[in-house]
């Protein structure tokens, strides 16, 4: 049978250890949303809740893994009349430009809000590397507290440069060797006429 001692002690030990839980849960800085990887050649919709200032849903924003550089495009959907900031690795980048509110937008989908000319929209080309991606919404649609958009990340393509076979690089020299001595036979004969 236990002590009231080993009791007391016990108590203690109970009461040191919720102490120091409720210490370690209040000293701990709240743990940060992972942003989410942004896949390349997907339009991917984001959304935002809290008004003009608000951050957008994925909370801990979009992270892009780039081998080459890619083209970015960030667009409003559903109804016209937002406007957005874009940051990379914490730095604004890119502002899609106020446009007027406009509920008669039909377009629920990234390449249908690209296409919309009344909707906000803004692009931007980021060099190969690691980039942390926030958007946040600078202008709400007239009597919105809530909205979506689209963002899409594609590689840029590299333009193709041809270099001509040896072959044909020879070919096109014989034939200039073979033009300038034509010529120069004319000349001569030409010459030897007079």
């Amino acid at each position: 049978m236990p002590t009231s001692r080993t009791l007391a002690r016990a108590t203690r030990a109970l009461a040191a250890l919720a102490a120091l839980a409720v210490l370690t849960v209040t000293a701990a800085p709240a743990a940060a949303q992972r942003p989410t990887p942004l896949a390349l050649g997907v339009w991917t919709e984001f959304s935002w809740f809290d008004g003009v200032g608000s951050f957008t849903d994925p909370s801990g924003g979009f992270f892009l893994d780039a081998v080459q550089p890619v083209r970015l495009r960030l667009t409003d959907a559903f109804s016209a009349g937002d406007a957005f900031d874009l940051f990379v690795n914490g730095v604004w980048a890119l502002g899609t430009p106020d446009v007027a509110s406009d509920e008669g937008v039909d377009a629920a989908t990234g390449a249908a809000a690209w296409a919309d000319p009344r909707l906000s929209r803004g692009m931007l080309t980021l060099g190969a590397g690691r980039h942390a991606l926030t958007i946040q919404l600078r202008s709400a649609a007239e009597g919105w507290t809530y909205g979506s958009g689209f963002v899409r990340a594609d590689l840029v393509e590299a333009p193709v440069t041809t270099v001509p076979e040896p072959a044909t690089t020879a070919l096109l020299g014989a034939g200039l060797l073979a033009l300038g001595g034509a010529a120069a036979r004319r000349r001569r004969a030409c010459e030897a006429g007079r």
